[in-house]
C-alpha cells in the first residue's frame, strides 16, 4: 500500500508534532507576532478592510444577545445575517470573547486568531498523515507544507477561505476512522467538522470540500473487497446522512444567503463570470517549481498562489516506487488530478460540464481555488516520499537509485545550461522586457539548482550510511521550511499599523445622537480603508466591500451617484437624498453644503430628514431613474420617481408647447448632461418611457402631437465627423449630414425633442444648425465644447420659438402636472473654493465660474446703461492684478470676459475689452490694450503719443451707440491712463477715475452713449468679480476667503448682492442703482382668470410655489432600530412617503395598524402610499428565510447532538456490560 494504515502511536504524536509546528509558525510569522509594537507588521488588504470589521461586528452583536438580521452600517443598509462572510454562527468565534475590551478585540488578536487556524490546518494534515501510516517526521513535513503553502499563506487575508478550508484534513481524518475502522464517534465528529465548515463563511470552499467528501465515499465503495463492499456502502450512506444533517444544521445561514445572492450582482450567473480567475495552464506548470513572483513578458500567471516548494516536489517524487492504486494513495492522486483539471477552469471542457450539470458550480467563480485540494495531496505525497527514503530505503534498490539519479542528473544539466544561458543574456542584453525579468529568473533557477544538489547529495550520503535517517529527515524538513519561508514569509504583510484609531473624527460623529450616514473615501481610487470603517466604529456608512454587495449599491456605484472621485463633480443632491450628514475623506474639499469640522471630516448641517413626503411623482422606466438621479437639475427634492412597473403615469396634462394645442402625455422630460457635470447622460421621457438612446452626441426623438406617440428616434455623434489625424469626414458620411436629413424628414407640426449626452456641439456644421433652426431652435453652438443642450420645438416654427436650455453642465426641460414647464440649468449648491491664504490663486476663482450656464430663462434678463440696453445672456467679468509676492507657479493675475459660458478675453496685460450687439447680445469684437507700455522706464516719462491709450480711445469711439461694452483689467492697466482715455470710458457709462492707481483691478459693464455713472463698475486694489445672477448659481462660497475680494451680482429678479471685504472699493452709480432696480419682464403676461387661460408660450414654475406644498407635511421618526422603524406624521393630501433606507424584499409595513405594500421609490428607497391626514407607520424586517432556516437548523442540531448523546450512552452501556 502507498500509505500503510496504522494507528500505533497516533494519539501520542499530537503533542510533539504540534509543539514543533507551533515553533515553526512563530518563526514564520514573527513580524506579526513580535511583542514590540513599533516593529510589528500586519496583514493588510481584505483582512483589515473587510474581514476584521465583519468579525468585530459579529462578536459585538453576539455579546449584546442580538441577531443582526439587518446591518445598517454598510451599503446604506443591507441584510446582516444573510452575509455569509459575517460568519455569525461560526463556533470558533467564541474564542474571541475573552479578548473583548471597551472597543472590541484588537486587530492583532484577530491576526493571531487567523494564524491559529493555519496551525490547526497543519496539525490536521500531520494527524491525517499519521493515520495513513507516516512517521512523525514525515507527518510533520506534510503539516509544514500545507500550513506554509502559497494557498493558505496568501489567503490569510481572506479569513472566510481559511475558516472553511482548514477543516478538510480533519474531515478526511474522521472519515478514515469511520470508513476504515468503523468508529462511529469519528463519524459524529466528521459531522461536527462539516457544520463548522458550512458556518465558516465561504460557500465556494464549503462546496469544494463537500465534493471531496463525496469522492472519498465513492472511492471507499469502489476499492472495498467484495465481501466488505456492503459494509462500505452502509457506512457511505451514513456519511451522506451526516452531510445532509450538517447542511440542515446550517440552514440558518444558507437560506438567508440565497435571498441575498438572488438580489445581488450574482443573481444571474453566466459562464463567463463563473470562469473568472481560472488557473492558466502555464501557471500550473511554472508555479509548481518556481515561486509565483516570477513574471515573464507574455506569461499569464497570477490567478492563484500555490507554490509549495521545489524541495517538496523533489521529495514527493520518491513516493512513486511505493505507490499503490488501492488505498489512500490512489484516492489522493485521483482528487489531485480532478481538482487540477477543474482549477484550469475554461481551459478545459471539464469545467463547462461541471457548470452545466453540477448544482452550485454556476454561482462560483475563481475555479483556481481547487488547487488547495491539490496542495493537500502533494503535502501527503511529500511525507510519503520522505518515508520512502528513510523507512523503506528506496535508494538502497540499485535500479531505483539509478533511475532517480539519472533523472535528476538530466534535470540538473538542463537547469545548469539554462542558468549559463541566462547569465550570458544578462551580460549582453541590457534593454527590453526580457532583461527586466532576468535577475529574478536567474535567482529562481539558481535556487532550483541548489535544491537539486542538496537533496540528491544528502540522499546519496544517507543511502551510503554516512548520515542517519534522523539527520536526513531533519535536513529535508528544514530545507522545505526555508524554501517556503523565503518565498511566502512576507506575503501580504505590511510594515504599518493595522489598528483602527478612535480619533476626534470618529468621536465627533458618535457624539451626534441623530447622525445621518457617512461617506468614506481615502486613497487615489477610494480603495484605502485602513483608518475608518462603519462596522468598527458603529456609524452608518454608504459604502462597503463584499462580493455579496446588493444590486442597489452596484447601480449607485456604477452610475457614480455618490462618488467622490472628482471633488468638482460630486452629486450633492443625491447624497442629501441618502441622508448623508458626514464625509470622511482626504479629498481637498467636497464643496457644496459641506462645512469642515475636523481634518478630513466635513458635515452638512442642513441634511434632509430621513423621511420625505411627496405630493407629486413621475412614473418612469426604472432603468431611467439612475440617469435622472445623476442630474443636479431634476427637482427630485419635491417630485418622486417611481417605476412604471408599480405605478401608472401621471394624469395626462396639456403641455402648452408653442404652436401645438394637442393634449400630450406627461411627464415630458428632456435632460442633457455634458461631460462637465457629475455623469453625462441624455434622457427624453414621454409618458415615463425613455426614448433617448443615451449615446454620445445629439439624441433626438420625434413626437406625433395627434397620437402622443414617438414616431422615430436616433442619435448623432457629431464628434465622429472630425479625426485629428485625417481631418473632417466627407460631407456625405458626416453625422451632421445624417442629422440634418433626419430633421428635414420630420413632418411640419411634429414635436422634436433633443438632448446632448457628453458632447455634441463643438463639431456642429451649418447644415445641422439650420436643421435645428427649422425646429424652432434659436442658438448657434458651433465650436463650443462640452455643452449641455435640451430643446423641445416644433418642426416648421420660426427660430427662437422652441423651449431650450443651454449650459456648460446640465440643461433640463420638464412638464409639470398642471401643464406648466420647468426650465432649469443645474441647481448646484454653492461650491466651496479652497484657497491658500498665503497666496491668492486667480485660476481657482476663474474655474469656479467656468461652470456658469450659457443661457438664462427670459425672466432673468435685465436692463443696463440707463435702461437703454437689455442683457439677456449670463455674464462673468473677472479682474485681478499681479502679485509679485506669490510663487511663479501660482496664477495671481487674470482677466475674464465670460459671455454665455465662453471666455472672450484675450487675457493679456492691461484692459481687455469686448462689445456686444444690443439686439442678440452676440460678441462682435474684442481687443486688449497694454496701457503700461505707454511708460518709458528708461526715461521715467510717458511715451510720446501714448499709443496704447490712443488705440483704446479709438476702439471705444468707433463703437455704435447702444453697444454693450464689457471690460476687465489684468495685471496693470490703470496707472498710466490718460485724461482722454477716462473721457472715452465715461462715454460708455463709466465714471471712476483710476489714474495713478498702480495695479488696481477694474471691471465694468456699460453701454455706448449712456450717461457717465450708469455702467455697473467696480474697482479694487486687489480682485473684482461682476456677474449676472442665474437661479441655481449663487456666488461661490470661499472656504478660506482672501481678505481682498469685491464681488457684485446683477439680478433682474431680486436685489443685486455686493460684498466688499475691508478693502478700498470704488463703485459706480450704476452699480449702486442696481440694488434698487425692479425686475424687468421682457414678455408681460396678463393675469390668468377663470375663463381666460394664460397666454404665455410656456409658463415658468416658481420654486417657492413648488416647495410650499412639501413644507406643510411633517414626519418624524419616533423609534428606530436596525430591524424596526416607527414614523408618525401628517400628509396634506394623498401622496407618497419616501424613507431613505434601501428597498429590499422581506421588509413589511403597517400604516395605522393595517399592513400595506412597500414599493421602491427612486428605485433604491422604500416608498409607502399614504392618504391625507395623520398617520403612524411601522416597518419591520422579518425575512421568512431566517425563520425557516432557524427551524431547520434547530432540527439538524437536535439530530446531530442526539446521535452524539446516543453514541456516548451506547459506549457507556458497552463498558458497563464488559
Amino acid at each position: 500500500m502507498g500509505f500503510p494504515m496504522i494507528r500505533k502511536g497516533f494519539p501520542s504524536a499530537v503533542w510533539p508534532i504540534g509543539m514543533v509546528l507551533f515553533v515553526f509558525l512563530i518563526v514564520f510569522f514573527w513580524p506579526i507576532l513580535t511583542p514590540n509594537r513599533n516593529e510589528r507588521s500586519h496583514v493588510g488588504a481584505d483582512l483589515q478592510f473587510k474581514d476584521y470589521p465583519f468579525r468585530l461586528f459579529a462578536v459585538r452583536e453576539l455579546l449584546n444577545g442580538h441577531i443582526p438580521l439587518w446591518d445598517e452600517h454598510l451599503f446604506g443598509g443591507w441584510p446582516g445575517i444573510a452575509n455569509s462572510e459575517l460568519a455569525f454562527f461560526y463556533p470558533p468565534n467564541l474564542l474571541l470573547l475573552p479578548f473583548w475590551s471597551e472597543h472590541g478585540f484588537s486587530y492583532s488578536i484577530f491576526e493571531r486568531w487567523i494564524l491559529l487556524h493555519l496551525f490547526f490546518a497543519g496539525l490536521g494534515t500531520a494527524m491525517l498523515g499519521r493515520r495513513h501510516g507516516l512517521t512523525n517526521t514525515a507527518a510533520l513535513l506534510a503539516g509544514i507544507i500545507l500550513t506554509f503553502s502559497g494557498f493558505l499563506v496568501a489567503h490569510k487575508i481572506h479569513s472566510n477561505i481559511i475558516q472553511t478550508a482548514v477543516w478538510l484534513p480533519w474531515i478526511l481524518l474522521c472519515l478514515e476512522e469511520f470508513l476504515v475502522e468503523g468508529r462511529r464517534m469519528a463519524g459524529w465528529l466528521c459531522g461536527g467538522c462539516l457544520i463548522c465548515t458550512y458556518f465558516g463563511g465561504h460557500p465556494q470552499m464549503a462546496i469544494y470540500l463537500t465534493f471531496v467528501v463525496l469522492a472519498r465515499l465513492v472511492w471507499a465503495v469502489c476499492v472495498a473487497e467484495t465481501k466488505e463492499r456492503a459494509k462500505a456502502f452502509h457506512r457511505g450512506l451514513t456519511v451522506l446522512v451526516l452531510v445532509g444533517v450538517a447542511g440542515l444544521a446550517t440552514m440558518v445561514q444558507w437560506l438567508p444567503l440565497r435571498g441575498l445572492v438572488t438580489e445581488g450582482e450574482r443573481a444571474r450567473p453566466t459562464y463567463e463570470s463563473s470562469s473568472e480567475l481560472s488557473l492558466p495552464i502555464e501557471e500550473l506548470v511554472v508555479d509548481t517549481v518556481l515561486p509565483e513572483t516570477v513574471r515573464l513578458p507574455g506569461l499569464d500567471v497570477g490567478a492563484e498562489v500555490f507554490y509549495w516548494g521545489i524541495t517538496t516536489t523533489l521529495i514527493a517524487l520518491f513516493c512513486i516506487p511505493v505507490f499503490r492504486w488501492k488505498g489512500p494513495a490512489g484516492f489522493y492522486l485521483l482528487i489531485a488530478v480532478v481538482a487540477g483539471i477543474l482549477a484550469l477552469g475554461d481551459v478545459t471542457a471539464a469545467h463547462r460540464w461541471a457548470y452545466e450539470f453540477i448544482p452550485g458550480i454556476a454561482w462560483l467563480r475563481a475555479s483556481s481555488r481547487w488547487v488547495f485540494v491539490v496542495t493537500l495531496a502533494v503535502a501527503l505525497a511529500a511525507g510519503r516520499g520522505l518515508d520512502a527514503l528513510t523507512r523503506d530505503r528506496v535508494f538502497s534498490r540499485n535500479h531505483v537509485a539509478r533511475i532517480y539519479l539519472g533523472t535528476f542528473g538530466v534535470l540538473f544539466l538542463c537547469m545548469f545550461f539554462a542558468f549559463l544561458l541566462l547569465i550570458v543574456l544578462r551580460l549582453f542584453i541590457v534593454q527590453g522586457q526580457i532583461s527586466d525579468s532576468l535577475p529574478l529568473l536567474i535567482r529562481q533557477i539558481g535556487w532550483i539548482l541548489l535544491c537539486l544538489l542538496l537533496v540528491v547529495a544528502v540522499a546519496v550520503l544517507y543511502a551510503q550510511g554516512k548520515i542517519t535517517h534522523t539527520v536526513f529527515s531533519a535536513f529535508v524538513v528544514l530545507l522545505v521550511f526555508w524554501d517556503l519561508a523565503t518565498v511566502h514569509g512576507t506575503r501580504e504583510i505590511e510594515p504599518r499599523t493595522g489598528e483602527y484609531v478612535w480619533d476626534e473624527c470618529v468621536q465627533t460623529i458618535l457624539d451626534n445622537p441623530a447622525r445621518g450616514r457617512v461617506k468614506i473615501r481615502f486613497g487615489p481610487e477610494g480603495e484605502d480603508r485602513r483608518q475608518y470603517h462603519g462596522q468598527v466604529f458603529g456609524f452608518r456608512e454608504l459604502d462597503g466591500e463584499s462580493p455579496l454587495r446588493p444590486s442597489y449599491y452596484n447601480v449607485q456605484r456604477n452610475n457614480g451617484l455618490h462618488s467622490l472621485e472628482d471633488p468638482t463633480r460630486i452629486n450633492h443632491r443625491f447624497l442629501d437624498l441618502l441622508n448623508t450628514e458626514y464625509i470622511l475623506s482626504d479629498i481637498p474639499g467636497p464643496g457644496g453644503p459641506w462645512k469642515p469640522i475636523q481634518e478630513h471630516l466635513w458635515r452638512n448641517p442642513d441634511v434632509s430628514a430621513p423621511v420625505r413626503w411627496y405630493g407629486s411623482w413621475w412614473a418612469v422606466e426604472p432603468t431611467s431613474i439612475p440617469a435622472l438621479l445623476a442630474s443636479q437639475s431634476v427637482p427630485y427634492d419635491r417630485v418622486a420617481l417611481v417605476g412604471l412597473d408599480r405605478f401608472k403615469p401621471s394624469s395626462v396634462a396639456s403641455a402648452r408647447i408653442p404652436g401645438v394645442s394637442a393634449v400630450l402625455p406627461s411627464p415630458i422630460v428632456c435632460l442633457s448632461i455634458s461631460k462637465n457635470s457629475v455623469r453625462h447622460q441624455s434622457v427624453i421621457l414621454v409618458a415615463g418611457e425613455n426614448y433617448s438612446l443615451n449615446r454620445t452626441g445629439y439624441n433626438i426623438a420625434v413626437l406625433d402631437p395627434q397620437t402622443g406617440k414617438v414616431t422615430k428616434r436616433d442619435c448623432f455623434n457629431t464628434m465622429a465627423d472630425f479625426d485629428p489625424s485625417t481631418g473632417f469626414a466627407p460631407p456625405e458620411k458626416q453625422e451632421n449630414t445624417r442629422m440634418a436629413r433626419f430633421l428635414d424628414s420630420v413632418p411640419n407640426g411634429h414635436i422634436v425633442l433633443a438632448s446632448i449626452r457628453e458632447e455634441g456641439t463643438n463639431i456642429l456644421q451649418e447644415n445641422a444648425v439650420r436643421a435645428l433652426w427649422s425646429c424652432g431652435s434659436g442658438v448657434d453652438l458651433r465650436k463650443r465644447l462640452w455643452l449641455a443642450h435640451s430643446m423641445i420645438g416644433v418642426k416648421g416654427m420660426p427660430p427662437g420659438t422652441a423651449m431650450e436650455v443651454v449650459s456648460a453642465t446640465e440643461a433640463l426641460i420638464m412638464s409639470e402636472v398642471d401643464g406648466a414647464w420647468f426650465l432649469s440649468p443645474p441647481s448646484l449648491p454653492s461650491p466651496e473654493i479652497f484657497l491658500d491664504t498665503r497666496h491668492f490663486n486667480a485660476r481657482q476663482l476663474y474655474e469656479a465660474h467656468s461652470r456658469f450656464p450659457i443661457s438664462m430663462p427670459p425672466a432673468s434678463s435685465c436692463r443696463i446703461g440707463d435702461g437703454t440696453a437689455m442683457l439677456r445672456v449670463p455674464l462673468v467679468l473677472f479682474s485681478s492684478p499681479k502679485d509679485d509676492s506669490v510663487p511663479r507657479d501660482v496664477e495671481s493675475d487674470r482677466a475674464a470676459l465670460i459671455v454665455s459660458g465662453k471666455d472672450y478675453a484675450p487675457n493679456r496685460r492691461g484692459y481687455n475689452l469686448a462689445w456686444l450687439d444690443p439686439i442678440n447680445n452676440n460678441v462682435v469684437a474684442t481687443d486688449s490694450f497694454d496701457i503700461g507700455m505707454d511708460w518709458d522706464v528708461a526715461t521715467g516719462q510717458v511715451v510720446s503719443g501714448t499709443p496704447e491709450n490712443s488705440r483704446m480711445i479709438r476702439f471705444l469711439e468707433n463703437l455704435p451707440n447702444g453697444a454693450i461694452v464689457i471690460g476687465a483689467v489684468r495685471d496693470e492697466g490703470c496707472n498710466i491712463l490718460q485724461s482722454e482715455t477716462i473721457q472715452a470710458l465715461r462715454a460708455v457709462g463709466c465714471e471712476l477715475d483710476l489714474r495713478k492707481r498702480f495695479r488696481w483691478a477694474h471691471a465694468f459693464v456699460g453701454v455706448k452713449g449712456a450717461t457717465a455713472g450708469s455702467a455697473v463698475e467696480i474697482a479694487s486694489s486687489t480682485h473684482v468679480i461682476i456677474r449676472t445672477s442665474v437661479e441655481g448659481f449663487p456666488m461661490p462660497e470661499l472656504n478660506t476667503p482672501p481678505p481682498d475680494l469685491a464681488a457684485a451680482e446683477l439680478d433682474a429678479a431680486r436685489s443685486a448682492q455686493l460684498t466688499a471685504l475691508q478693502i478700498p472699493v470704488l463703485m459706480s452709480r450704476g452699480a449702486k442703482e442696481q440694488l434698487a432696480r425692479k425686475p424687468f419682464v421682457p414678455f408681460p403676461q396678463p393675469a390668468p382668470t377663470a375663463t381666460q387661460p394664460e397666454t404665455s408660450a410656456y409658463p415658468i414654475a416658481l420654486e417657492s410655489d413648488l416647495r410650499k406644498e412639501s413644507s406643510e407635511s411633517q414626519w418624524l421618526v419616533t423609534q428606530s432600530s436596525p430591524e424596526e422603524i416607527e414614523i408618525a406624521g401628517f400628509a396634506p393630501k394623498d401622496g407618497l412617503l419616501c424613507i431613505s433606507e434601501p428597498f429590499f424584499p422581506d421588509w413589511k409595513a403597517w400604516l395605522d395598524e393595517e399592513e400595506v405594500d412597500i414599493f421602491p421609490i427612486f428605485r433604491f428607497f422604500r416608498g409607502i402610499a399614504v392618504p391625507a391626514g395623520g398617520h403612524t407607520l411601522r416597518m419591520v424586517y422579518d425575512p421568512p428565510s431566517f425563520a425557516q432556516g432557524f427551524s431547520l437548523s434547530c432540527l439538524g442540531l437536535v439530530i446531530w447532538l442526539g446521535w452524539g448523546v446516543w453514541l456516548l450512552l451506547n459506549r457507556s452501556v458497552r463498558k458497563t456490560v464488559q
